[in-house]
């Protein structure tokens, strides 16, 4: 076992160019710069790159004649056991300064496979349009590098940012809507989790509405960057730095 799991021990990339009947990889610019300039590997050094479909490949360096658009040759194949039985999508109410930054990457490293930034009434961050657009480029940039640090085989989506009532709206028939609530609400144990899609909301003030299971928090008032991480851990904090300390839902959704 520990033989198996050291051979798929490389440096992580996400490719869209794979050609497995010629068994060949291509890596875009990006990725080949950084590949031959930062990581400076030569031929036949190792990496597992990941379709973003979840499965991923051991490949051996096989040529570094184009600097930018590195060729791997793949040696072997298996499905990513990163990701999670149950698709997650996170709707997050915008927070101050640089927390959604934290939120993004946490969410990412957590399982989340959607994550949808919403406006709700008590926001004090409302970025026009053009700020928005840039925010949003900049998440799913830090979902792509949180995704290739931590062993996802797919990156999370960042949808553009949206308003409370339409985030609510566009939850599908057959998902699971949960918003976490500290002045009661049911268990998460009490709730039917055999759905395999669902929508966990967390509100720059935590409240009910109609169309959400609210879902009781505890005694403990989080501030909202900790009850984002609730939705799928318990987060404590010292001096300011989160730490993730018992993994929730999904363990609660594979014991179901």
């Amino acid at each position: 076992m520990a033989e198996e799991l050291e051979k798929w021990r490389y440096p992580r990339f996400f490719s869209d160019t794979i050609d497995e009947n010629d068994r060949i990889i291509y890596m875009n610019d990006e990725d080949s710069k950084h590949i031959a300039q930062v990581l400076r590997m030569r031929k036949g050094d190792k990496a597992i790159i990941c379709d973003k479909n979840g499965h991923d490949y051991l490949c051996e360096l096989s040529s570094l004649e184009n600097k930018n658009a590195i060729e791997f040759g793949i040696l072997d194949k298996k499905d990513n056991l990163a990701e999670p039985d149950v698709e997650i999508t996170l709707f997050q109410a915008v927070p101050k300064n640089d927390k959604l930054d934290f939120i993004v990457q946490k969410a990412t490293e957590l399982g989340a496979v959607r994550i949808v930034p919403f406006l709700s009434k008590r926001c004090v961050s409302r970025p026009d349009a053009k700020s928005a657009d840039k925010k949003e480029q900049r998440l799913q940039r830090i979902a792509y590098e949180a995704s290739k640090q931590c062993g996802r085989g797919k990156i999370p989506e960042v949808m553009p940012f949206t308003d409370f009532k339409s985030a609510v709206n566009s939850v599908d028939s057959d998902t699971l809507p949960i918003l976490f609530y500290e002045c009661g609400g049911k268990k998460l144990s009490e709730l039917d989790l055999s759905y395999k899609k669902i929508a966990v909301f967390i509100g720059s003030r935590l409240c009910t509405f109609k169309r959400c299971y609210p879902c009781t928090s505890g005694r403990t008032h989080f501030k909202m960057r900790n009850g984002t991480c609730c939705g799928t851990c318990c987060i404590d904090e010292f001096n300011r730095k989160p730490i993730i300390i018992l993994f929730n839902m999904l363990i609660l959704i594979k014991s179901t």
